[in-house]
């Protein structure tokens, strides 16, 4: 039988162009195929690189045939024969996406345009498959190989396999043993995830660990790359790591136990003697002293949360309260000395008016109807209320501007004895919450920017009130967060 050369490609007989055309790609094409499986569950299989399953007596088949690298060799090898079949008929298939996307594939042109050259014609497709094999293909072999050739690597060997071989193994093998496939999107786009997602840092160690779990690493706790990426210890990396777990636990036990519980406990010697509540390891799972912890944890940063909402309030000499907002009237007091949100540094008594001696002095006006003597403004907006007085107990500051989520406030309900108007919200400091929410619930956002801009801080100090922001609300709890903001929406804001 005679050899069948490059020229066979582009022949009208579509069983002898396949031939052609798997003497040339499909030996390269296993042998990459085959290396990625290994890499994605070694052991999984008898095949070997250098022993394609190409059907006639030149090359027996060692052995049955495994059908994993299968799956992946054939379906390829036969869109590449498609896709060069199709341009050989002027069909030159496109690119997909990109600024490129709807522009013809140059290479495919450069490999049609070889296939129907008169040097084509001697030469052999198996000969040209071989040098497709060597590992070092195409920038490390000697002498470099004709442009049509690498062209061939590209479109028909490289593309089909880069970064698709091993995830696509490591997913099928996790769906046969019972685990979620893409734990990493579970935990970035989940409705029931989003408390997960309050702490990036946390966020990104679980799901290292969770596809370190997935893909049968040796030791899924060992994580150098996160702490290297994020600058953490080790155990500062392995608390963070069972915190997150706890609170994966709590978010989703049916996910937990799949994700994590099951694959711990397929290991030999890696499941610990003592369990914890509702079946879960104990080393994963907090303790009864650790929850009243957290619990008291959450609370103080409940707490942080609302100091950071409402305005700082101080006595005045009457013993009415005011705060260092601007109102409505022109009564401002200047924060030349406050910390970014509204508050003063130890707010003294606001300074007396010095009368000045050039102005003369203004006469004494009297009422219009009972002739009175006293200064009467048209209007007294901020007058005090009846029954407030010096001796009038201020009330507790943001008794009303915050309260407990679907209640609802009646009108006048902070107007009590000795207030001069409602306490308003710190507008930054809702804005900014807002932006850590909706981060955490998936929403694609730059949150150090929003910090830079509200507060206008540089890029060092934008990240460590990033840093502490994402702490209260990760202390508080997303969700508590969320339905905080939802209740004091269209509330007053400074």
């Amino acid at each position: 039988m005679a050899a069948l050369t490059l020229a066979d490609i582009a022949d009208e007989d579509d069983n002898n162009a396949f031939a052609a055309f798997r003497e040339l790609v499909g030996p390269a094409l296993w042998a990459v195929i085959v290396r990625d499986v290994h890499r994605a569950k070694p052991g999984t299989c008898a095949c070997r690189p250098d022993r394609p399953p190409m059907f006639d007596a030149a090359h027996p088949i060692p052995g049955p045939l495994c059908q994993r690298c299968m799956d992946q060799w054939t379906p390829r090898l036969m869109d590449g024969f498609g896709r060069i079949r199709a341009a050989l008929m002027g069909d030159v298939p496109t690119i997909a996406g990109g600024s490129n996307a709807g522009q013809e594939v140059r290479e495919l042109i450069v490999v049609r345009d070889h296939l129907v050259t008169p040097e084509a014609e001697w030469q052999e497709a198996a000969v040209h498959g071989a040098m497709l094999c060597h590992p070092a293909f195409p920038g490390g072999i000697s002498p470099e190989p004709p442009g049509w050739l690498r062209a061939v690597w590209a479109q028909l060997v490289h593309f089909p396999t880069a970064g698709r071989i091993v995830p696509t193994v490591r997913r099928e093998s996790a769906a046969e043993r019972g685990l979620p496939t893409r734990p990493e999107v579970a935990i970035s786009t989940a409705e029931w995830a989003a408390p997960l997602r309050a702490d990036p840092v946390g966020q990104n160690i679980l799901i290292h660990f969770l596809l370190g779990l997935r893909d049968e690493i040796t030791d899924p706790f060992s994580l150098p790359k996160m702490q290297l990426r994020f600058g953490l210890s080790e155990r500062e990396t392995d608390e963070r790591l069972r915190r997150s777990l706890a609170l994966l636990r709590r978010c989703n036990p049916d996910f937990y136990a799949r994700a994590v519980a099951g694959p711990l406990a397929g290991r030999p010697g890696g499941v610990p003697d003592e369990t914890g509540p509702d079946e879960c390891i104990g080393d994963h799972v907090p303790s009864v002293e650790d929850s009243c912890a957290a619990e008291a944890d959450a609370d103080t940063a409940r707490k942080a949360i609302i100091a950071e909402l409402l305005p700082p309030v101080r006595p005045s000499d009457d013993g009415r309260v005011r705060d260092t907002h601007p109102d409505t009237h022109g009564d401002t007091h200047p924060d030349t000395h406050g910390d970014g949100y509204g508050r003063r540094e130890n707010p003294g008594p606001r300074p007396k008016a010095v009368p000045s001696r050039t102005a003369p002095k203004s006469q004494p006006k009297t009422h219009p109807k009972s002739g009175r003597p006293g200064t009467w403004p048209k209007s007294r907006p901020d007058a005090r209320m009846p029954g407030a007085g010096p001796g009038a107990a201020p009330p507790a500051p943001g008794s009303d501007a915050i309260r407990e989520p679907g209640a609802t406030r009646e009108p006048g309900a902070a107007r009590e004895a000795g207030v001069i108007r409602e306490p308003v919200l710190n507008a930054v400091t809702v804005r900014l919450l807002k932006v850590i929410v909706d981060a955490a619930y998936g929403k694609k956002a730059d949150v150090v920017a929003a910090f830079r801009r509200h507060l206008r801080l540089g890029e060092e100090e934008a990240e460590a009130e990033v840093g502490r922001f994402t702490r209260l609300v990760a202390g508080a709890g997303v969700c508590w967060v969320d339905v905080l903001l939802r209740g004091i929406d269209g509330y007053g804001v400074a």
